[in-house]
């Protein structure tokens, strides 16, 4: 069962980034530690930001690529041309 949910969430989730991403995160984690005067209440409001930002990247990783490329823009110079590629 908790095999099955760690599948789930880790789907779509490059572990060797997120790997590194966890260490850069440790590393200010400890970092803050030093620099605050050893504040763990700091810490813990740190470490509360880096979960919901972890929490923001799962759902956006969990988003269909068609539904991404609905919200794209067009590439430059292309918004203003018709199709005989004059402006105006």
């Amino acid at each position: 069962m908790i095999s099955r949910i760690f599948a789930f969430l880790g789907r779509h989730i490059d572990r060797h980034l997120l790997a590194a991403v966890a260490a850069l995160m440790l590393v200010g984690l400890i970092t803050l530690y030093s620099a605050s005067g050893e504040s763990l209440a700091r810490v813990a409001q740190q470490l509360a930001n880096i979960v919901i930002a972890l929490g923001v990247m799962w759902l956006a990783a969990n988003i269909p690529p068609h539904y991404l490329q609905r919200l794209a823009l067009p590439p430059a110079g292309t918004l203003e041309t018709d199709r005989g590629g004059r402006k105006g």
